[in-house]
């Protein structure tokens, strides 16, 4: 979660102060970071969970929120945002799948 704050605050901030284009990073960085740490925390939770059930329920979630967030005026729609969610999820079975064969979880 604290890469979430960094990304959120300081690098936004950054980027946007300096009107710097990063193809969206700044603006999309904590739907990919947030998914991911969610996702990180629910496997550890259970390590013999499912990693792929575990991303696609985080993805699932974010791409709800990012679709609502409109009607209740919690933000607007992004699609880049959804893209963000979506790499997420396809990055968490890998990472986890190269802990475990590694053995860094020991």
């Amino acid at each position: 979660m604290i890469v979430c704050f960094i990304f959120q605050t300081l690098y936004r901030s950054f980027i946007l102060n300096n009107q710097i284009y990063d193809f969206g990073i700044a603006d999309s960085s904590v739907s990919f970071w947030g998914p991911l740490c969610a996702m990180f925390y629910f496997y550890y939770r259970d390590a013999t969970a499912n990693t792929l059930s575990i991303a696609i329920t985080a993805v699932l979630g974010a791409s709800i929120y990012e679709c609502i967030q409109p009607f209740f005026k919690l933000g607007y729609f992004d699609w880049l945002d959804i893209i963000a969610s979506c790499l997420a999820g396809l990055l968490f079975p890998l990472i986890v799948n190269i802990i475990v064969k590694t053995g860094m979880t020991d």
